[in-house]
């Protein structure tokens, strides 16, 4: 499931998310549909400042709790539209 997500997100959520399958195999397939979601929409962010500082709080503890995952998802979309702008609009945080 994780073969269409970007060689960062493999690297960070493989081997939590196969070790999560032992114990609980429906939880691990939630999370990694989370997890390939977001990063469907992290993919298409520009500007590789904010993919970093995107990629550095893109956690299986942030994808796991329901209200940070929704975070995740919002402020990724966030970055995705920042990065579509021209790079003299906006300030990187």
């Amino acid at each position: 499931m994780l073969a269409e997500t970007r060689d960062i997100t493999k690297n960070k959520f493989c081997n939590v998310l196969i070790n999560l399958c032992f114990e609980d195999r429906s939880k691990a397939h939630k999370l990694a549909l989370y997890v390939k979601d977001i990063d469907n929409i992290v993919s298409s962010i520009k500007d590789k400042d904010l993919l970093n500082h995107f990629d550095q709080i893109f956690t299986i503890t942030e994808v796991s709790n329901k209200h940070s995952r929704n975070e995740l998802i919002n402020r990724a979309r966030t970055y995705r539209t920042i990065s579509e702008k021209p790079k003299d609009e906006y300030k990187i945080f």
